[in-house]
């Protein structure tokens, strides 16, 4: 069964993951490849994201990105808060505002392709 992605307390579906694809909506469009540490856009090699621990980094680059960390999502080196993900729920910031929901398991690959592609977060 595939995960999906949800437009905030809604019941459209933004995203799928699908195995190691990232699909737009319910359609078989594939946005990104999802590696076990990258993230290739669509069906190309073409790399996006590099995931080292909880660092996301941009393409092949050391330019960090975000940090991934205990529910809570950073913006590049910095503390800011740009999202936490709790129970499915993603939320804006440190507030309560809900962004999105995904309704089954991710990784952080997973989860940073998601808040890159479908959320533009990171």
């Amino acid at each position: 069964m595939a995960t999906k992605v949800y437009d905030g307390s809604s019941n459209k579906v933004l995203a799928t993951l699908d195995g190691m694809k990232l699909n737009e909506g319910t359609t078989n469009t594939q946005i990104a490849r999802i590696d076990v540490n990258k993230v290739y856009r669509g069906t190309s090699n073409t790399q996006l994201l590099k995931i080292d621990g909880v660092k996301v980094f941009q393409g092949t680059s050391n330019t960090q990105l975000a940090r991934i960390e205990n529910g809570k999502v950073y913006r590049s080196t910095s503390n800011t808060q740009v999202a936490a993900i709790q129970g499915g729920k993603i939320t804006d910031g440190t507030s309560n505002t809900v962004l999105g929901r995904i309704d089954g398991p991710h990784t952080i690959a997973q989860t940073a392709a998601i808040l890159h592609l479908v959320f533009a977060l990171i």
